[in-house]
């Protein structure tokens, strides 16, 4: 073991984005509602930033093509979220 990172409960899916930062999406406790997105600096390997999701995400986590974008399903629908955001309310959902 070289680092420890503590995040939410129930890590599961991790991608690099366009930035090189790497996000790892929890699903939170079970039946909480309370998953989350982290924002982990790969030089540093710090967390920047928890993004709470207010849902129970599924496990897997992907970008854009571009890496600008992450994409996760939650309550049967592909949500996205730039990047550059930091708030629930700018999740699109993509799918009804």
């Amino acid at each position: 073991l070289v680092t420890q990172i503590v995040l939410g409960a129930g890590p599961a899916g991790m991608v690099l984005d366009a930035n090189k930062k790497l996000w790892v999406i929890s699903t939170g406790f079970l039946g909480e509602n309370n998953g989350a997105l982290h924002r982990i600096d790969t030089q540093t390997l710090t967390v920047e930033e928890t993004i709470e999701l207010n849902v129970t995400p599924e496990i897997d986590l992907q970008t854009t093509i571009d890496g600008e974008n992450l994409l996760y399903i939650a309550d049967g629908k592909i949500n996205k979220i730039s990047i550059d955001e930091s708030e629930p309310g700018v999740f699109t959902e993509l799918t009804g």
